[in-house]
């Protein structure tokens, strides 16, 4: 816990999704899925809003949305935002157990961000439970992951002595992240009897071809996106996209 409270002191993750055109590619194409698949007018729970990027998009797309995360720090910049009014509240929490939130009070809850942060399967599948719990009956739960075989080629093309002998392919292990096997969650959504709606590689091979869409122009980017949209489904893509979102149904 501590060391992630101290990553996320020294990490500026207000920026990360609009660094560069490649990380704009998994900000594109995560609003492009929760438009597609949460219904309109929708009572939302962000437990892991982090500084508040999805939960401010989606409050402008007219959802009522109350916005949650485990560091004080992205709290205190989401309060502080110009956009604040737009959320219901704004409050810590850690979502292995939110004992303040009633049952079946959403009808979407966001977790993206406590799945990948925890390593313990035990933890992970309490997680999963909670948002469960607080969502409506047929609600839709929408969670982020990372994939450890794209986490492995990322550091295998940085080191490959690093990368062949740190242990991530085999454990996941990978810091305060912790990556996902390819099934992990078809498999965890089984066993807590959810419905799966959608599994998407949000952020498709922009670690192995980051300055190749960094240089392309306007139009080229646009085009590039299209093709993402159409792939980022495909098994082939999934499993060497280092973030997914899982969309699934209670």
């Amino acid at each position: 816990m501590n060391n992630l409270m101290n990553y996320y002191e020294t990490h500026n993750e207000s920026e990360r999704l609009f660094s560069d055109k490649a990380h704009q590619l998994e900000w594109l194409t995560t609003t492009h899925f929760l438009k597609k698949y949460i219904p309109q007018n929708s009572e939302i729970f962000d437990c892991c809003a982090g500084t508040g990027h999805y939960a401010f998009w989606l409050a402008e797309q007219g959802h009522a949305v109350t916005a949650a995360d485990l560091v004080q720090k992205h709290i205190d910049i989401m309060a502080s935002s110009e956009k604040a009014k737009l959320l219901k509240d704004i409050f810590v929490c850690n979502s292995i157990n939110m004992p303040n939130i009633k049952d079946n009070s959403y009808d979407v809850v966001l977790c993206m961000g406590a799945y990948y942060h925890t390593h313990s399967s035990a933890e992970r599948e309490q997680i999963i439970s909670e948002c469960i719990r607080v969502l409506k009956p047929d609600g839709i739960l929408v969670v982020a992951y990372i994939n450890r075989n794209a986490v492995f080629l990322n550091h295998f093309k940085r080191d490959p002595d690093t990368a062949l002998s740190d242990g991530v392919i085999n454990t996941g292990e990978n810091g305060v992240f912790y990556a996902s096997d390819f099934n992990e969650l078809d498999c965890l959504c089984e066993k807590l009897k959810l419905t799966p709606i959608a599994n998407i590689g949000t952020s498709g091979q922009i670690y192995i071809l980051m300055n190749e869409i960094n240089d392309l122009n306007t139009q080229q980017f646009n085009e590039f996106f299209n093709y993402h949209l159409r792939v980022c489904q495909e098994p082939s893509i999934i499993g060497n996209s280092m973030h997914g979102l899982y969309f699934a149904k209670k």
